[in-house]
């Protein structure tokens, strides 16, 4: 692997700097302001002072905070080669913002001093986290752990590098981007930029490194699983509580469709001897705004749903069937109450009507109702936009029949499958940690599939607790061998 870094201080230093720079998703200045404290780090270095070119601070596409990610390529040194022929790079990546602070209470004006919080928290944490504290092992505070000390580490690795241009064969990419803790819109711009700038300079990527964390082991994980965010909304038939037969209650059918898909273990997907977590509802709720004796026209669910080989299109599919089956069990379930109450009545039967909900893609229903699917406007909360969407469409229905409109509510995050036995998947094996396959937390490298065929590892982080206020990084694992391990990866791949 050649020459060990003896890093530990450097990198410690380091990680406190970037944990000191608060930079809460969302937040007015504070991810912009870190993505330009790294921006002019970098241009502290040598190479960037004698190729500025290669170093960018890349605007997010229509975002109303105008915030920015950090973009860097660092070109080896090598006599002789012809100037047309393709070069290989790898990526590194990483994110640079944090969940919110509001969790650490009190202590919250401490959450980005690592080393006066862990002495505040010794007095109100249990007995695991005071020994974590009196061990010395762990650094705490907000993004440490998620994933500040993962960037250093990016850091140090290219910085390296380019005092070292001829200890690999290849380039590196560096991607440190903002918005991952929210809609991954840093992520997904700067995979456009890195796609095209890519192509301009006869760069072919060849892999990708993510540096985010892990709370079970260290260990390098070959891809990442996939998460979607499938939403039904149901429009019935609404009428005075007096008359409920006159009316297809949206919270029955909701609910049934709840009922139907939460942990169901049918829908677990199996891959590389990894399974998913079942599907589970992340928000319920019908649309009344006020209360009344009327019951209520529409109601919504989203699923939070992991996926390791399901594209988008094949998830809404499975969705789709699932919804048809739970609103065929509401429709029944009315129909047999319905007859079951008249049975030894004889008036108003002859008003309530039978009715027979459809279920439809919103694509679907906006051809059925002569109208085109808008595009969010920047800074809209992208659930509340397809929601929306679907009541305006509502709305153009003449027919006003009870439907059920399935669709995607959010930000999809496509799986990403390397076989262990790839070249990737041989380079990792060898660096003496456990090797598992699809990282199984949600993340930015999804969005690696932007750049095309690209395998991808996670090898990052070490810790506890991550966006909790206990969240603390492994300092030994992270700060020294982390940085180690990564070179010795990239010198497998480019060396």
């Amino acid at each position: 692997m050649g020459s060990y870094f003896d890093c530990f201080e450097e990198q410690k230093a380091l990680t406190e700097e970037l944990v000191g720079i608060g930079s809460v998703v969302g937040s007015d200045v504070g991810e912009q302001a870190l993505a330009e404290h790294i921006r002019d780090m970098m241009m502290g270095w040598d190479y960037f002072k004698d190729h500025p070119g290669d170093l960018f601070l890349v605007p997010t596409e229509n975002d109303t905070l105008r915030r920015s990610s950090v973009v860097a390529v660092i070109e080896p040194k090598l006599a002789g080669e012809l100037p047309d022929r393709p070069r290989d790079a790898v990526m590194l990546m990483g994110h640079i913002d944090t969940v919110e602070t509001s969790d650490y209470g009190v202590l919250e004006p401490l959450a980005t001093r690592p080393a006066e919080l862990s002495e505040a928290l010794r007095d109100i944490c249990g007995e695991t986290v005071a020994e974590d504290i009196d061990s010395g092992r762990y650094m705490f505070g907000r993004g440490a752990l998620d994933m500040k000390a993962g960037v250093a580490s990016c850091l140090y690795v290219l910085k390296h590098f380019s005092r070292n241009r001829t200890e690999l064969k290849g380039a590196l990419i560096a991607l440190f981007e903002c918005d991952e803790e929210g809609d991954s819109h840093g992520a997904i711009t700067s995979m456009k930029f890195i796609r095209k700038m890519a192509e301009d300079r006869n760069i072919r990527i060849t892999a990708a490194v993510c540096a985010d964390y892990s709370s079970v082991e260290p260990a390098a994980y070959l891809g990442t699983i996939g998460k979607y965010l499938p939403c039904a909304m149901a429009f019935g038939r609404s009428s005075h509580v007096g008359q409920v037969f006159s009316s297809l209650d949206p919270n029955l059918m909701i609910s049934e469709i709840v009922s139907e898909i939460d942990y169901n273990t049918d829908l677990c997907e199996e891959d590389l001897g990894e399974v998913t977590q079942p599907p589970v509802s992340l928000k319920q709720s019908d649309t009344k705004q006020t209360y009344s004796v009327q019951t209520a026209e529409s109601a919504y669910a989203y699923f939070n749903w992991f996926s390791l080989k399901k594209t988008e299109d094949e998830i809404l599919s499975v969705f789709k069937d699932e919804v048809e089956k739970a609103v065929r069990k509401a429709a029944v379930k009315v129909s047999q109450a319905k007859k079951c109450f008249y049975r030894n009545r004889r008036a108003f039967s002859g008003m309530e009507e039978e009715f027979g909900p459809r279920v439809m893609t919103l694509s679907e229903y906006a051809q059925t109702v002569g109208s085109d699917i808008r595009e969010a406007a920047p800074g809209t909360d992208i659930r509340e936009f397809w929601l929306s969407e679907a009541a305006r469409l509502r709305g153009m229905d003449r027919n006003m029949v009870p439907t059920v409109l399935v669709f995607m509510a959010g930000i999809s995050y496509p799986p990403v499958t390397v076989d262990p036995a790839s070249e990737l998947g041989t380079a990792a094996s060898r660096l003496g940690i456990p090797v598992r396959t699809y990282y199984p937390f949600i993340s930015d490298a999804s969005f690696v599939s932007l750049l095309g065929d690209v395998p991808l590892v996670n090898l990052g982080t070490y810790g506890k607790d991550a966006h909790m206020f206990t969240e603390r990084v492994d300092m030994e694992y992270s700060f020294e061998k982390l940085p180690n391990l990564t070179w010795e990866l990239l010198l497998s791949l480019l060396g």
